[in-house]
């Protein structure tokens, strides 16, 4: 148990630093503004899920609610991220590697909230 906590929450930190990360971005691409909201939300609802999940193992209270609101945010960015990468294919560049990170973060999710019969 101990070592799951720590290893989950290191992996949650993470994710929240990565939200204030500088990026990296080739003068030559110009991504929407948005792209870069939604950056920080996906990493920050990461984070969040990822306790959510921590919780729900521990059985602690409070999984369900944390798994909803990230899982709920997580969703919502990935289906916006992925409108702005339609549009713009300099958007890309910002959202890729999130997307890529997120979305197996939301199935695990969902299947724990489904665990605590969420739904």
């Amino acid at each position: 148990n101990e070592l799951l906590m720590i290893g989950l929450s290191t992996l949650a930190g993470v994710y929240f630093l990565m939200a204030f990360m500088m990026l990296q971005i080739p003068s030559t691409c110009n991504p929407n503004l948005y792209s870069f909201i939604l950056y920080k939300l996906i990493h920050i609802a990461s984070s969040v899920t990822l306790i959510g999940i921590l919780f729900a193992l521990l059985k602690l209270k409070g999984a369900d609610q944390m798994l909803l609101m990230g899982c709920g945010a997580l969703g919502v960015s990935l289906l916006f991220s992925a409108a702005l990468m339609g549009i713009n294919r300099d958007n890309q560049v910002v959202l890729k590697s999130p997307l890529f990170r997120s979305f197996p973060l939301l199935i695990v999710g969902v299947y724990f909230m489904h665990q605590l019969s969420m739904f």
